[in-house]
C-alpha cells in the first residue's frame, strides 16, 4: 500500500532494514546483502554518536525512509524486514583540491576530525581524513573574490569578456536576502576601484578573472562578442572555476496564429524571450525580441542545449516552450503558434457583507500545461483586478488575496468564459475571521537571528497516516518561487505573521545567509486567536560539492544533475505513530546542481544530516553533513548507459580558410561513410558550419572510414573533398577552400499576386541543396517596389525558393530548381 501510494503521489520510497540480534548489528547489513565498491575511499562516516543525534528514538532496529521526486529519480521500494544493497558500477573518491575546492580568502582547508568507522554508511571503506572548510561563524562565504579562467568550447582563453557581478541565489531554495519588499541586501558588490576591486571586469589575455565579493551568494555575467550570454548562480567567496562560453547561435523564430479566421498567418509584436532555465522564468532573459510583421523574431545569443522560449501578446495565450538547439549548426529555425486567449479578471469583496474591499493585494498563479505565470494585479478603487488574454480555456488557476484586517484567501477556479467572450469573471471573497502565527528564529547556540526570511504557502490539512502525510508532501509546491515572503525576524529574532486562515495548514521556511533552511508546519485550525511556534533552530548550513564525470572517457557530465536525498530515520519499533506526528523539519525532497562545464558540482544550503548522491538512475551512496560543513571535494564517476546516454563519439575537429589562410565562415562540412548502406541514400554522419574563425568539430568513430565535404552554400569557393580513415583525434585538419573564379550569372525572380500584380515587400527565403541534409541553411532577402528579386551570388547547383506575402493575404508557395541565370516566377495564391 506505501509504494502504491508513493508511486501515485510522485514520492518514492527506499526503505532499509537491520538486523536486531545484538546492539553491535545495528551497523551491519543482513545477509546476503552486497556491499557497495570496496574501493569507494576518503568519504565522511557516521559515527553511531552522530546517527543517534538523527534518529527519533534509539530503541531497537531501525528503518531509513528516502524521500525523492520518482518522475526524475527511478528509485526501488522494499518492504520492512527486507535488506537491499546495489553494487553499482559508479564510484565515488575525493578529488584534489585544485579548482573545486572553495575557501575564503586568507584561509585554508582543514581536515575533519576522523569519524568513528561504521559500515552502516555503505561509503564506509576506510575512514580517512576528508579535506574541508568549517567557516565558524562565516559559512555564506566571507569577504573575498570570485575567481576563475574563461575558455571556449575547445579550452582556448579568451580574452575581454565582460564579468558582471550580481545579487544571486543559493543553489536551491530562496535566497534570504532576496525578500521582503523594503529590505535592501546587507552586502552589494564592491563600488569600482583599481584593478579587480569592482563590480564588473574583463578578463586578461589568458582568460582569467578576479572580482570582488561580499558574503553570500553571487551571479556571474559573462559577455562577449560572438559569444552566447552565460549567466552563472549560487556562487560565493572564495569560489575558483573555469567558465566556458558557446559560440553564439542564432534562433530565427517564427510565430502564427493556430484556429480561427487567421490560421497559420503570422503574428507581429510578440515578446519572444530565451531564458535558460524554469528558475529562472521570472528573472531578466538572456535575449528577448518582439516578432515582425511577418511573425519574425531573431534570437541571436541562443546556445546549443536545452533552454525555454516565452511567449507573450496581449491578445494571445501565454505559452512557454522548452526547445533543444543541436550544436552541430549554429544558425536554427523554429516554428510556434499561439491560440487566442482569454482575460481573468473580477473582484475582491468581503465575505461577510459582500463589499468591495478596494486595498487588498491580488496575486494570481497557474502552472497548467507546464507554464509558470505568477503575477501580482493592481486592484483599482472598486477592488477590480484584470489580467491580459493569457490564459486557456478549462485551465486552472490559482488567486491569491489579502487586505490587512482580513484572512489570506486563495481560491481555485477554472477558465470558463461566456460563449462569444474573452474574459472570464472571477470573486475573491476574504474572511475577517484571521489569525496569526508568532515565532523566534535563534541559532544552535539560542542566540537571537535578525532578518531571517520567513516565506510561507498553504498546504492541505494532513490527516493522520502515513498515505495523508505523503500525500500532502507532494501537494506543496517543490519550486520554492511559489513560496510568498510574508515577514523577517527583528534584533530579538522575533517574527509575526497577520491573516492567516483558519480554515488552512501552512509551511513555513526560514531563511538566513549561512543558515540552512528550516521548514515548519503550523495547523491554526484551533479555537485560539494564534499560534505561537517557540524558537525555531537554524543550523549552520553545509554543502556537498565536488566533480562528476563519465567512466569511459572521464569527460564531465556536463549539464547531468547530481542529486542528494535527505533520509528521514524512524524507529521501527513505534514506527506507525512516529511517522503520523512526524513532521519534516528539512526540505524533503531532492536537493539538486547542476554540472557545470569543468564537470564541478555543488549543493548549497545543505541542512544537517545524511543525504544519498545520485546522477539520473545511478545510486553513489550517501554522505553525512554536520552542521556548517562542507563535504568534499567528491568525485562521481558513471557509466553512459546509467544515464540512458551511448558511448561517447570521436571529434573530428579542423579549420576551414581560404588559399592565404583567411578564416571562411559559413563553410558547410559533412561527413559520409564510404560505404554507406542502400538505405542511407547518401545520408551524412554528421554535418556542421564553421564559425566565425573558421573552426568545426564533427562526431563520428575514428575507427571508420568517411569522406569529408566542404561547400559553400553560395558558391563563393569550390568544393572540396578528402577520404579520411582511423584519424587521430588530438590533430587538426587544415583545410584550404579554392575561391570561385568566374562569378555566375545572377538568378532574377518576379512575385506576384493572384491577379498577376507583383507583390513588393514579400520575403524571399532561399535554400541551397544542403539543407536537405541538416534542415539549417536558408539566405533571405525582400522584393523590391516592383516585385523583383535579384540573388547575385549562387553557386553552380539547384536552389529551392519559397516566397511569404508580406501582409499574410496569400499562402507561402515555391518554386524548385532555381539556377543561377535564370528567371523565375512566384505566384501567391489565396
Amino acid at each position: 500500500m506505501i509504494a502504491q501510494k508513493l508511486a501515485e503521489s510522485g514520492v518514492s520510497a527506499n526503505i532499509r532494514a537491520y538486523s536486531s540480534a545484538d546492539p553491535a548489528s545495528l551497523d551491519t547489513p543482513l545477509q546476503g546483502s552486497a556491499p557497495f565498491c570496496a574501493d569507494i575511499t576518503d568519504v565522511p562516516t557516521r559515527s553511531r554518536a552522530s546517527m543517534n543525534r538523527t534518529t527519533h528514538t534509539d530503541r531497537g532496529p531501525r528503518a531509513t525512509l528516502v524521500l525523492a521526486a520518482s518522475s526524475i529519480c527511478a528509485l526501488l521500494v522494499i518492504l520492512l524486514g527486507m535488506h537491499f544493497w546495489m553494487e553499482p558500477a559508479a564510484q565515488i573518491d575525493v578529488l584534489g583540491k585544485e579548482r573545486l575546492d572553495r575557501k575564503p580568502a586568507g584561509a585554508s582547508a582543514q581536515p575533519t576530525t576522523k569519524p568513528e568507522s561504521s559500515s552502516r554508511v555503505p561509503f564506509a571503506a576506510s575512514s580517512t581524513d576528508l579535506a574541508r572548510t568549517d567557516q565558524a561563524g562565516n559559512h555564506g562565504g566571507s569577504q573575498g573574490t570570485i575567481s576563475g579562467r574563461i575558455v571556449d568550447t575547445n579550452g582556448n582563453p579568451i580574452a575581454k569578456v565582460n564579468c558582471s557581478l550580481s545579487v544571486g541565489k543559493p543553489s536551491w531554495g530562496p535566497a534570504a536576502t532576496a525578500a521582503v519588499p523594503g529590505l535592501e541586501r546587507a552586502t552589494e558588490p564592491a563600488a569600482n576601484s583599481a584593478n579587480t576591486n569592482s563590480a564588473s571586469t574583463l578578463s586578461s589575455a589568458d582568460g582569467h578573472f578576479s572580482i570582488t565579493a561580499g558574503s553570500g551568494y553571487w551571479q556571474l555575467e559573462f559577455e562577449a562578442d560572438s559569444y552566447a550570454l552565460l549567466r552563472v548562480d549560487h556562487l560565493q567567496a572564495g569560489d575558483y572555476r573555469e567558465f566556458e562560453l558557446s559560440t553564439a547561435h542564432q534562433l530565427t523564430v517564427q510565430v502564427t496564429e493556430s484556429g480561427g479566421k487567421r490560421n497559420g498567418l503570422p503574428i507581429a509584436d510578440v515578446q519572444v524571450s530565451l531564458v535558460d532555465s524554469f528558475r529562472d522564468l521570472p528573472g531578466r532573459p538572456l535575449d528577448q525580441q518582439r516578432t515582425d510583421r511577418e511573425g519574425k523574431a531573431v534570437l541571436k545569443r541562443a546556445f546549443p542545449g536545452e533552454a525555454y522560449l516565452r511567449f507573450k501578446h496581449p491578445e494571445y495565450q501565454y505559452q512557454l516552450e522548452i526547445i533543444h538547439l543541436p550544436a552541430m549548426t549554429q544558425w536554427h529555425t523554429l516554428e510556434f503558434q499561439l491560440s487566442k486567449g482569454v482575460a481573468v479578471q473580477g473582484v475582491v469583496v468581503a465575505g461577510a457583507t459582500g463589499e468591495p474591499v478596494p486595498n487588498a493585494s491580488v496575486r494570481i498563479e497557474s502552472y497548467g500545461k507546464g507554464q509558470s505565470i505568477q503575477s501580482e494585479l493592481p486592484v483599482d478603487g472598486n477592488a477590480r483586478f484584470g489580467t491580459e488574454h493569457d490564459f486557456t480555456p478549462g485551465e486552472r488557476i490559482q488567486l491569491s488575496a489579502y487586505a490587512e484586517g482580513y484572512a489570506r484567501s486563495t481560491t481555485l477556479v477554472v477558465v470558463q468564459p461566456e460563449p462569444g467572450t474573452t474574459a472570464f469573471e472571477a470573486e475573491v471573497r476574504l474572511s475577517p475571521d484571521s489569525k496569526r502565527i508568532i515565532g523566534r528564529a535563534v541559532d544552535s547556540k539560542a542566540l537571537a537571528l535578525e532578518g531571517a526570511l520567513v516565506t510561507l504557502i498553504a498546504a492541505p490539512p494532513v490527516q493522520p497516516g502515513r498515505e495523508a502525510l505523503l500525500s500532502a508532501l507532494t501537494q506543496v509546491s517543490p519550486h520554492h518561487e511559489r513560496w510568498s515572503p510574508v515577514a523577517q525576524s527583528d534584533s530579538h529574532g522575533d517574527f509575526v505573521i497577520e491573516g492567516l486562515s483558519k480554515h488552512s495548514t501552512y509551511v513555513l521556511m526560514l531563511t538566513k545567509d549561512g543558515f540552512a533552511p528550516r521548514i515548519e508546519w503550523v495547523d491554526v485550525q484551533s479555537s485560539e486567536p494564534e499560534a505561537r511556534l517557540g524558537s525555531l533552530v537554524l543550523n549552520r548550513s553545509g554543502s556537498i560539492f565536488g566533480r562528476a564525470q563519465f567512466e569511459a572517457d572521464l569527460q564531465p557530465m556536463v549539464g547531468e544533475r547530481v542529486r542528494a536525498q535527505f533520509e528521514i530515520i524512524l524507529s521501527e519499533t513505534g514506527f506507525e505513530s512516529e511517522f503520523d506526528t512526524w513532521r519534516p523539519t528539512v526540505w524533503w525532497r531532492p536537493l539538486e546542481a547542476k554540472v557545470a562545464a569543468d564537470g564541478s558540482f555543488r549543493i548549497d544550503n545543505v541542512a544537517t544530516g545524511t543525504y544519498e548522491l545520485s546522477i539520473g538512475t545511478q545510486q553513489f551512496g550517501s554522505v553525512f553533513v554536520e552542521p556548517g560543513a562542507q563535504v568534499g571535494p567528491l568525485q562521481l564517476t558513471a557509466p553512459f548507459d546509467a544515464l540512458g546516454k551511448p558511448e561517447p563519439l570521436d571529434k573530428l575537429q579542423g579549420v576551414v580558410s581560404d588559399t592565404k589562410g583567411a578564416p571562411i565562415e559559413g563553410a558547410f562540412v559533412a561527413l559520409f561513410a564510404t560505404e554507406p548502406s542502400a538505405s542511407d541514400e547518401r545520408k551524412p554522419n554528421s554535418v556542421t558550419r564553421s564559425d566565425l574563425r573558421g573552426r568545426f568539430t564533427l562526431h563520428a568513430d575514428a575507427a571508420g572510414a568517411f569522406r569529408l565535404e566542404v561547400t559553400s552554400p553560395l558558391g563563393n569557393y569550390q568544393d572540396y573533398s578528402t577520404n579520411i580513415e582511423n584519424w587521430d583525434t588530438q590533430s587538426k585538419l587544415a583545410i584550404r577552400m579554392q575561391a570561385t573564379e568566374i562569378a555566375p550569372e545572377p538568378a532574377i525572380g518576379l512575385v506576384l499576386d493572384p491577379y498577376g500584380e507583383p507583390v513588393a515587400s514579400a520575403t524571399i527565403r532561399i535554400e541551397p541543396p544542403e539543407n536537405d541534409y541538416c534542415g539549417c541553411l536558408s539566405f533571405e532577402t525582400q522584393t523590391d517596389d516592383d516585385g523583383v528579386v535579384i540573388f547575385q551570388q549562387l553557386g553552380d547547383k539547384d536552389y529551392r525558393v519559397f516566397a511569404f506575402d508580406p501582409l499574410g493575404r496569400f499562402q507561402p508557395t515555391s518554386v524548385f530548381p532555381v539556377r543561377p541565370g535564370e528567371y523565375f516566377e512566384v505566384s501567391f495564391q489565396f
